[in-house]
């Protein structure tokens, strides 16, 4: 035992013990200066928009910016043209390492087709959820005199009678030719203001009427801004006294300057400030 401790306290002991304890430092440096290396010291790259690109544009921005791209699936969407990225992951203006990958989603070149449903016979609003499954727009509404009030009498594409069966364009828009009913029924024109153009399209619908002419004012510059404009006006306005037709078409304008958007309010909310007696929204 004295032998050991002796052994331990000597110099050369004392020596070969720094120099592994030495080595020991030296490799963990190396490996902590390797891996920030490897990483390129923790400092990120943002993802370019690349929805909407094709594929030449996407390579030649990938490979500016020391980043990788991979096409994994091809669908059809109505949103960009054919052969242009439709999505990616991760989406645009995340941070990530140099050298990632971007995993990309292309847009069919092929539109895809569906058989046009039976909706005859059928209230409106039956009518809109099946076409909407079946991944088609259920577009402007045309009243004729019918004993069936809000039931749908014919199907039209781009002013065209057309037979529930027939093969059509997925995302197409269906304009349906409804019947007015035995009475002169109207309804009051509603709230848009504060919502896109698709929200609006849905609350018009819901009250029979249509959307008119759509406007857009000078802070259009892309198609990407006419998705996210809202509309900061609209005529007939939101009037429950003075009551429309059924299928009257409403125009509205269209920004993406939020000083010039209202905030969007229910007319759930507005009818509150009106006499009940004065309107009865639930009439249709």
């Amino acid at each position: 035992m004295k032998k050991f401790f002796r052994f331990i306290s000597s110099k050369l002991f004392l020596y070969n013990f720094l120099m592994a304890l030495l080595i020991v430092i030296v490799l963990f440096a190396g490996v902590w200066l390797f891996l920030r290396v490897y990483t390129d010291h923790g400092e990120a790259l943002t993802v370019p928009d690349l929805v909407g690109l094709h594929e030449a544009e996407v390579k030649d921005i990938c490979d500016q910016q020391g980043l990788r791209y991979e096409i994994m699936d091809s669908i059809y969407s109505d949103k960009v043209e054919l052969g242009a990225i439709a999505e990616q992951i991760p989406r645009a203006g995340s941070q990530v390492k140099s050298r990632r990958r971007i995993y990309l989603i292309n847009n069919s070149e092929q539109p895809e087709t569906v058989p046009l449903p039976d909706i005859y016979d059928i209230s409106f609003r039956q009518a809109r959820s099946i076409l909407e499954a079946y991944g088609l727009q259920p577009g402007r509404l045309e009243y004729i005199p019918d004993i069936g009030k809000n039931v749908v009498l014919r199907m039209k594409i781009n002013g065209e009678i057309v037979k529930p069966g027939i093969e059509v364009l997925k995302g197409d828009t269906v304009d349906l030719v409804l019947g007015q009913g035995l009475s002169d029924d109207k309804t009051y024109v509603p709230n848009v203001e504060g919502l896109t153009l698709d929200a609006a399209t849905t609350v018009l619908n819901d009250r029979f009427l249509n959307v008119g002419a759509v406007l857009y004012d000078e802070t259009m510059n892309s198609e990407k801004d006419s998705l996210s404009a809202k509309i900061f006006k609209q005529y007939p306005p939101f009037d429950t006294i003075n009551h429309v037709n059924l299928g009257t078409f409403v125009d509205v304008w269209l920004s993406t300057d939020s000083m010039k958007i209202p905030e969007y309010v229910p007319d759930s909310v507005l009818l509150d400030s009106i006499r009940p007696d004065s309107v009865n929204a639930d009439s249709l």
